[in-house]
């Protein structure tokens, strides 16, 4: 899948992510902190991780994650995720 093939949100997620210099990992974490989750076992982190990467990749749309990314990036949800 080309970047070109990818859904706005998508690349949104992907560059909101990179221009904070965080891979997977950070973003997870940073997910289940803005969630009210302070505890970060790796197992839980890495499984999140690769849901970010399906979430960037746009083979999954963030339903229940939405409001996490906007409040970790500071971006408006509507804005994160046009419709």
């Amino acid at each position: 899948m080309t970047v070109q093939q990818r859904p706005a949100w998508a690349v949104h997620l992907q560059a909101a992510r990179e221009a904070r210099g965080w891979g997977p990992f950070e973003t997870a974490r940073r997910l289940r902190e803005a969630i009210g989750i302070t505890s970060h076992p790796s197992d839980k982190v890495k499984s999140l991780a690769k849901q970010v990467t399906r979430h960037e990749k746009g083979h999954v749309f963030p339903t229940d994650w939405a409001p996490a990314y906007a409040a970790v990036h500071g971006i408006p949800q509507d804005e994160l995720f046009p419709a």
